[in-house]
């Protein structure tokens, strides 16, 4: 590859070049041996010494020269009719293979079941939609005028019809197919081509995907920063930003994942695939002392033991709907597991050589080097290779310099080695069409009181079916008169608890306890602790008391094929720890509440009202077989009081007990500025319910501040024997009437 000049196998300027140079230009390979040796004949005319006869790429020669016919070595004095410059020339069928290599034979096609079936000289029969992208890039570039890298010269004008040589409005991209993409290639038992779609000509289903070339220039560009990434090589299907952040937030994961280079050196920052440099490493020479007692070059390397093992990348699968899915790769030995997560989506095949490219990275680059440079010694820049004296063994990629009195350089080791292949593959075959999809499972939540939203808009529903088709969801007050709510366009990931949820209690980080949940479709990602407190990662469980908890978690490890045990939990969240004090039985419900998870339509008013729910696949009419009809009256859990809490119960002197406690808040209660937390109600009121625990209430008084004084007169009237424990059962009074208990079981003894 260098030896061509090529940074990559799609490095833009050299695939350009190659359009009107090289092989087929300059000169051809004998034979299959003199491929693999590189041994070039040049192209040559030993008659009239014209070797644009002999040249396949030469266009411009043949168009502007006039042409002799040959008969038994011997060339015509006289001309054929052709006028040289005379037509334009079209090019029908511009484009090459999906596949690793593409470009190097672009007229090869793979198909096992052909005669024709073959791979690019020297392709490892990976999909790459990259090669395609850069052949199609490379040729637009040269025969259309406008671009920053034509020229004149390799598109001439005619000097009889004035346009030029090739006419740039009769270039065609090979291929597109009529077939609608995705039904082709993923109803393979109507078409029994869509395997070949993987890896060949078609546009169809991969002309939308973006290279991160120009993804990283585009979010640089919205942080205004006008970076330059030509040199990053990569595709994505698509590219999600969730919620804001920084430039640098959302680049991380493709500059991790793809192995790339910063440098903000020069003029303009740059981004470059790590390695792609099409010379060798530079020599470093005999670096300065880093310090007193310090080697020139001090080399680390961790142990083996503290590397990753395994490595799951997690993605949006668009050819599943842009579901969840992980990638895996990993080595022999060992328990350690990373999870990456991309933000986007990319086919999976895509996901696993990423992740084996990332697990490589890993092991290589676990040795680092420290070293310094003197000052005028500019050549060390971030991303440029370096070769260390008396190393012959490998080359290291600078990772970070520190100016000083010398410039200290960090650098890991690298490996530049072809990337694992990308073993595309279809899913599984789907049903035939979105008619044979059955009735929906569709859940409704009420949910708690968060994020800004209307109480109403706290009814939400998730709904799971496969193959996934839109839903509609309607309401009525009754069983006719049905309205259309809402259009649920993606497949919620739900599932079921696969072991008991024990009772759990709020407000602690849970480092011990797991949910072990078996989802129907989807996977769920590890984040960092920070990310899951600030909001990431939340679940939704159906209690045992029929209230949904609210869980989050960091961690998520799959146990068994669409099992996850996912630890690092965060209980009871949202004040719904009446749900995580009950617990959950195995087999109870579970809904990821991410944007699959709508809310349901409920209209301002219509909160606690029961209604008849009506979900439906889009454009069909209710039949029993694909429509759930449910009557729920949601709303009511946002418009609650949040338990009270710190609850405590004080002897007196005179036997009376004191109780007091501390309030809670739904709306604007975050902050931790001000003294005191805002009022939900109109009024603050309690009632508060004592008796034995487990037995019926004795007193019950509605009060109207957080503490109260339970009298010894009272005490001793509601209980002549006093017994050992009385429960405190306390609850806010809102517009939605009694809120969340909390409950306090108290000694009556001194």
């Amino acid at each position: 590859m260098r030896a061509t000049g090529f940074a990559s196998p799609y490095d833009r300027e050299g695939l350009r070049r190659g359009i009107d140079s090289g092989e087929g230009f300059d000169w051809f390979y004998a034979d299959a041996e003199a491929r693999l040796t590189r041994t070039r004949t040049p192209i040559t005319d030993g008659l009239a010494a014209k070797p644009w006869v002999y040249r396949c790429k030469d266009l411009k020669a043949w168009w502007a020269n006039e042409h002799f016919d040959r008969l038994s070595g011997v060339e015509s004095a006289t001309p054929t009719a052709w006028v040289p410059q005379s037509k334009p020339l079209w090019l029908t069928e511009l484009g090459c293979a999906a596949v690793d290599k593409g470009p190097n034979q672009p007229n090869v096609f793979s198909d096992p079941k052909s005669s024709e079936n073959a791979l690019p000289h020297f392709s490892n029969g990976g999909r790459s939609d990259l090669a395609q992208r850069r052949f199609l890039e490379a040729h637009l570039a040269h025969w259309t005028p406008g671009g920053v890298e034509f020229e004149d010269a390799d598109n001439p004008l005619s000097g009889i019809y004035g346009g030029r040589m090739v006419d740039p409005e009769r270039i065609y991209a090979w291929a597109w197919d009529a077939r609608p993409f995705p039904a082709f290639p993923l109803e393979r038992d109507v078409w029994r081509d869509g395997e070949n779609w993987l890896a060949g000509h078609w546009l169809n289903g991969r002309l939308g995907s973006v290279e991160i070339s120009d993804l990283i220039e585009a979010i640089s560009l919205a942080c205004g920063l006008a970076a330059e990434a030509r040199d990053a090589d990569g595709m994505v299907a698509g590219y999600v930003l969730a919620q804001p952040g920084t430039g640098r937030d959302a680049l991380s994961p493709l500059v991790e994942l793809f192995d790339l280079a910063f440098d903000a050196s020069g003029e303009t920052p740059r981004f470059s695939t790590i390695g792609a440099s099409a010379g060798a490493a530079l020599a470093i020479g005999d670096p300065v002392s880093a310090g007193e007692g310090r080697p020139a070059i001090e080399l680390v390397r961790p142990p083996d033991l503290e590397l990753p093992t395994e490595a799951l990348l997690g993605f949006g699968d668009p050819l599943d709907d842009y579901q969840s899915g992980a990638g895996r790769a990993a080595r022999d030995g060992g328990q350690n597991v990373a999870n990456l997560d991309l933000p986007g989506a990319m086919e999976a095949g895509q996901a696993e050589a990423l992740a084996a490219d990332w697990l490589r990275r890993a092991w290589a680059g676990r040795e680092t080097a420290r070293f310094a440079v003197p000052v005028r010694q500019r050549t060390p820049r971030p991303g440029s290779l370096e070769a260390l004296p008396g190393r012959a063994d490998g080359e290291f990629v600078v990772s970070a310099i520190e100016e000083g009195l010398t410039r200290q350089i960090e650098a890991r080791r690298v490996l530049r080695l072809p990337p694992t292949p990308d073993r595309a593959r279809l899913p599984p075959q789907r049903a035939n069409g979105a008619a044979q999809a059955g009735a929906p499972l569709a859940l409704f939540l009420d949910l708690p009181l968060a994020g800004g939203e209307a109480v109403h808009q706290r009814f939400k529903i998730a709904a799971y079916v496969r193959p996934w088709v839109s839903q509609q969801v309607y309401c009525s007050p009754a069983e006719t008169g049905f309205e259309l709510r809402t259009t649920l366009t993606r497949r919620a990931t739900v599932g079921e608890l696969a072991q008991a949820l024990p009772p759990g209690a709020e407000g602690r980080l849970d480092e011990f306890g797991a949910v072990v949940v078996r989802l129907y479709a989807g996977a769920p990602a590890s984040v960092p602790l920070a990310q899951m407190l600030n909001g990431a990662n939340v679940l939704a469980v159906r209690s045992g008391a029929g209230s949904w908890e609210i869980v989050q978690f960091a961690n998520a490890d799959e146990i068994e094929p669409g099992v996850w045990r996912l630890t690092r939990l965060l209980r009871g969240q949202l004040g719904t720890n009446d749900a995580a004090a009950a617990g959950a039985a195995a087999g109870a419900d579970v809904v990821l509440l991410d944007g699959a998870v709508q809310a349901a339509g409920l209209r301002e008013g219509e909160a606690g009202l029961e209604l008849m729910w009506r979900v439906a696949p889009a454009g069909r009419d209710f039949g029993e077989d694909h429509t759930v009809t449910e009557t729920h009256a949601g709303g009511l859990r946002a418009s609650l009081p949040l338990s009270p809490v710190h609850l405590t119960a004080t002897r007196q002197a005179d036997g009376a007990f004191a109780f007091a406690w501390i309030r809670r808040g739904r709306v604007d209660a975050d902050s931790w500025q001000g003294v005191e937390i805002p009022q939900d109600e109109l009024v603050e009121s309690y009632v508060l319910r004592i008796g034995e625990p487990g037995g019926a209430t004795v007193r019950q008084v509605t009060i109207g501040g957080p503490s109260w004084t339970y009298p010894a007169a009272s005490l001793a009237a509601d209980f002549p024997v006093l017994p050992p424990e009385l429960e405190l059962d306390l609850r806010q009074i809102g517009r939605a009437g009694e809120g969340i208990a909390g409950r306090l079981v108290f000694a009556t003894a001194d």
